[in-house]
């Protein structure tokens, strides 16, 4: 399995620890991807052994890998992957809140950032303002915890191009200044936060915002009148803003199913005329930009894409490891699709 690159499973994973006699051999594999491995996996004598790691997925009690236990935090070792520009850490904990690692720990060319089931406190957003290369940064369910989000000015994401806030108990979040925050984001993405109740309207002068979806949300007032202002501004160049919106089940089921989405007219810039078209650009700009990761969900009508000979995928469900080479004319298991 020299030629392995990319290791996949469907459920988290716990790596067995090296022999001694691997632990003193300089031999050390080429593999680029591990998604998904348990926390306690994160050792420094796997990592040791995966020097080209690029994309790591994290899943489990994650008070394991980032409190400190006996002098040791397991976190700390994520820091020595050098190559790495993709994390992904899922929580499965409901009470324990927990920290966010120090800026100092995380690796040094992260570029990606996801995390979910965390329940970090949202005062530890300055802690990744910190990552400078950040360009990626989705907070999915329950990622933090908190019903106030007050940014500060002192708080920049100098890099960020991209964030998306899920599904969380978040109510009111403000912002000092969220252009000086947010000096270059480019999409704004909220979805399932049906608690939330407003969104800072200074998001009106980040000029490089150009797409901004609301998914089942309540704050589809304030999303039209941050339009209002961004077509109303003469002194910059504006080279398009799109909003998004799908409006809560609840409020709009009869309007879906007639109409589609709500597509909002911010009069003057350019619009497709679909909503299907709409959701299309928006996962287009999204791909391109930032991977495609959790843009889209699989169409069931399309089959599954071939396992490449670099990769290998493992169902815990039926208990059978794939790996090279594959007959072509056998698709992968549906897991291989990233939703």
């Amino acid at each position: 399995m020299e030629k392995l690159r990319h290791v996949h499973t469907n459920t988290s994973t716990q790596l067995p620890s090296p022999s001694e006699k691997e632990i003193y051999s300089d031999k050390q594999t080429d593999i680029h991807t591990l998604s998904t491995i348990s926390p306690g996996s994160c050792t420094n004598e796997i990592f040791n052994k995966t020097p080209k790691l690029q994309k790591l997925g994290v899943r489990g009690d994650l008070s394991e890998l980032l409190e400190e236990k006996q002098n040791v935090c397991l976190f700390n070792n994520v820091q020595m992957l050098e190559c790495l520009e993709n994390l992904k850490l899922h929580g499965n904990s409901e009470k324990v809140e927990l920290k966010v690692p120090m800026s100092d720990k995380f690796p040094r060319r992260l570029r990606k950032l996801t995390l979910s089931g965390t329940l970090f406190q949202w005062n530890d957003m300055s802690v990744l303002g910190l990552l400078e290369i950040l360009k990626v940064l989705k907070l999915d369910d329950n990622a933090f915890s908190g019903e106030h989000w007050d940014l500060s000015s002192d708080v920049i994401f100098k890099g960020l191009q991209y964030l998306r806030i899920g599904k969380m108990n978040l109510k009111t979040w403000t912002a000092v200044d969220s252009k000086k925050s947010f000096p270059v984001l480019e999409s704004l993405v909220l979805r399932n936060c049906i608690s939330l109740q407003n969104i800072p309207q200074d998001f009106a002068n980040v000029d490089s915002l150009k797409v901004m979806e609301l998914f089942e949300v309540k704050v589809s007032d304030f999303a039209r009148e941050i339009c209002v202002k961004r077509h109303g501004k003469t002194n910059v160049k504006i080279n398009g803003f799109d909003l998004f919106i799908t409006p809560l089940p609840s409020q709009a089921t009869v309007h879906n199913q007639a109409y589609g989405n709500e597509h909002v007219n911010t009069r003057g810039f350019h619009h497709p005329s679909t909503s299907i078209q709409s959701q299309e650009i928006v996962n287009n700009q999204a791909t391109q930009a930032y991977g495609d990761e959790n843009v889209t969900p699989v169409d069931s009508t399309n089959p599954a894409p071939l396992l490449h000979h670099k990769k290998l995928y493992i169902s815990n469900q039926t208990g059978r490891k794939m790996s090279t080479p594959v007959d072509s004319t056998t698709p992968a298991p549906l897991l291989c699709h990233k939703k």
